[in-house]
């Protein structure tokens, strides 16, 4: 299912694209992981895991924006915040990606703004791109 995707970030230069990416899963202590799915991570996310305590929202939102900050060369810096965490979570996964490189073909900005949903309890107004003309894109089903 995940194979398409580790082909495609496998095969980027991170170093001239401008591509950084943060893949992370956070287990609760009490979740009792299976070794078949530890096994997938490791497969897919390299071994990306960490068993955290949610109940310290303010270490675990601090542990997981560490990781994304680290993991873009700051180019991402805060993801989370502690208000995301309580008792109730059991897993979260962390997916960030940064890009920065020129397109093959310029998109423009559009003079008006949507809305984006950037927390439970938070939006920001944000410009739309616009691609004028039509262009084959590549796409990969997960």
């Amino acid at each position: 299912m995940l194979d398409p995707f580790k082909d495609y970030e496998t095969k980027i230069d991170h170093q001239k694209s401008g591509f950084k990416i943060a893949n992370k899963v956070y287990f609760a202590k009490e979740v009792d992981i299976l070794q078949s799915y530890k096994n997938q991570i490791y497969q897919y996310y390299g071994g990306n895991f960490q068993v955290v305590d949610f109940t310290k929202s303010v270490e675990v939102a601090n542990e997981i924006n560490k990781f994304i900050a680290d993991s873009t060369d700051n180019e991402i810096q805060k993801m989370v915040d502690s208000k995301m965490f309580d008792e109730t979570c059991e897993i979260i996964l962390v997916n960030a990606i940064y890009f920065e490189n020129l397109w093959k073909q310029e998109m423009k900005m559009q003079r008006e703004k949507s809305c984006f949903y950037s927390a439970v309890d938070k939006t920001d107004e944000v410009r739309n791109f616009l691609l004028i003309d039509k262009t084959d894109f590549k796409s990969f089903q997960f």
